[in-house]
This record gives C-alpha cells, sequence and structure tokens, in this order.
C-alpha cells in the first residue's frame, strides 16, 4: 500500500476512504503520513456504532476528526447496501481506486467484485492489492 501511495499519491493529494475495516483504516494512515489530505465517506448514521473494538473505534474516531472533509450518507444502518453505496460514492470521485482483500469471505469478496466492475465500467485506474495471493515466483510477486 505505502508502494501504491507513493507511486500515485503524492504530497498535497487526497485520499478518500470508508474507515471501514483495518486496511481502510491503514490506507488513510499511510496517506496522512504522506502529506495527504484525508477525506472519509460515512456508510450511515451512527456509524460508530458498529465497531467490534474499542481498539478499532479508537482509531476510527482518530481518523474520522482528522479528516479534511466528511461525508455522510443516508443510510438507516450499516449493511451491505450501506458498503456499497459508500464505495460507489468514491469511485465516482477518484481518479485511482485502491481495492486491498483477500477473497476469503465470499460475501465481502461479491461487494468487492461489483465495486471493482463499477469501478471499470467507469474506467478508473485500479490497483487491487491481494495480500493472501501466492507468490509465482522470486522475480514476479504480488504487492504486499
Amino acid at each position: 500500500m505505502e508502494n501504491v501511495l507513493a507511486e500515485h499519491g503524492g504530497r498535497g493529494g487526497e485520499a478518500v476512504t470508508l474507515l471501514a475495516a483495518a486496511t481502510d483504516r491503514l490506507f488513510a494512515s499511510i496517506a496522512k503520513q504522506r502529506g495527504m489530505r484525508l477525506s472519509v465517506v460515512i456508510p450511515c448514521k451512527n456509524f460508530q456504532n458498529f465497531f467490534a473494538t474499542p481498539d478499532d473505534l479508537s482509531e476510527y474516531l482518530y481518523l474520522h476528526t482528522s479528516a479534511t472533509a466528511r461525508t455522510v450518507l443516508d443510510h438507516p444502518t450499516f449493511n451491505l447496501e450501506a458498503f456499497e453505496s459508500a464505495a460507489r460514492f468514491i469511485v465516482d470521485i477518484c481518479d485511482l481506486l485502491v481495492v486491498v482483500g483477500s477473497g476469503n469471505k465470499a460475501a465481502c469478496h461479491a461487494a468487492m467484485g461489483n465495486i471493482v466492475k463499477y469501478a471499470s465500467d467507469r474506467e478508473k485506474l485500479l490497483v487491487w492489492l491481494e495480500p493472501d495471493a501466492p507468490v509465482l515466483s522470486r522475480r514476479l510477486s504480488p504487492i504486499r
């Protein structure tokens, strides 16, 4: 992720994220360290109530507070529809979409697939980082 932001996300650029999963928050943290502006898309009202652990909530609140812009979508709860709506919003405003996922959870993988297709249909530049991809050779390995 650091390599992608180093190549595509210059100082003064903008990173837009949901802050939902740990990888979203890692992306936001790296972007901030690189001097990028942080904008967050909040998929539903009371999104802070949907975090599983106090540490996840604390990290979310820190990044949410440090964001330069926040957009709250009008969904009553955090579900697949709210997630996909927020992800489409991000695709619509981004120049480059960075997707991180292993496909280990079928529903999550299907949602990512929908977003990747949505981005592709809009001819967005896309980088898909696959943390669990096997290393095929020493000279050709996935970005980690």
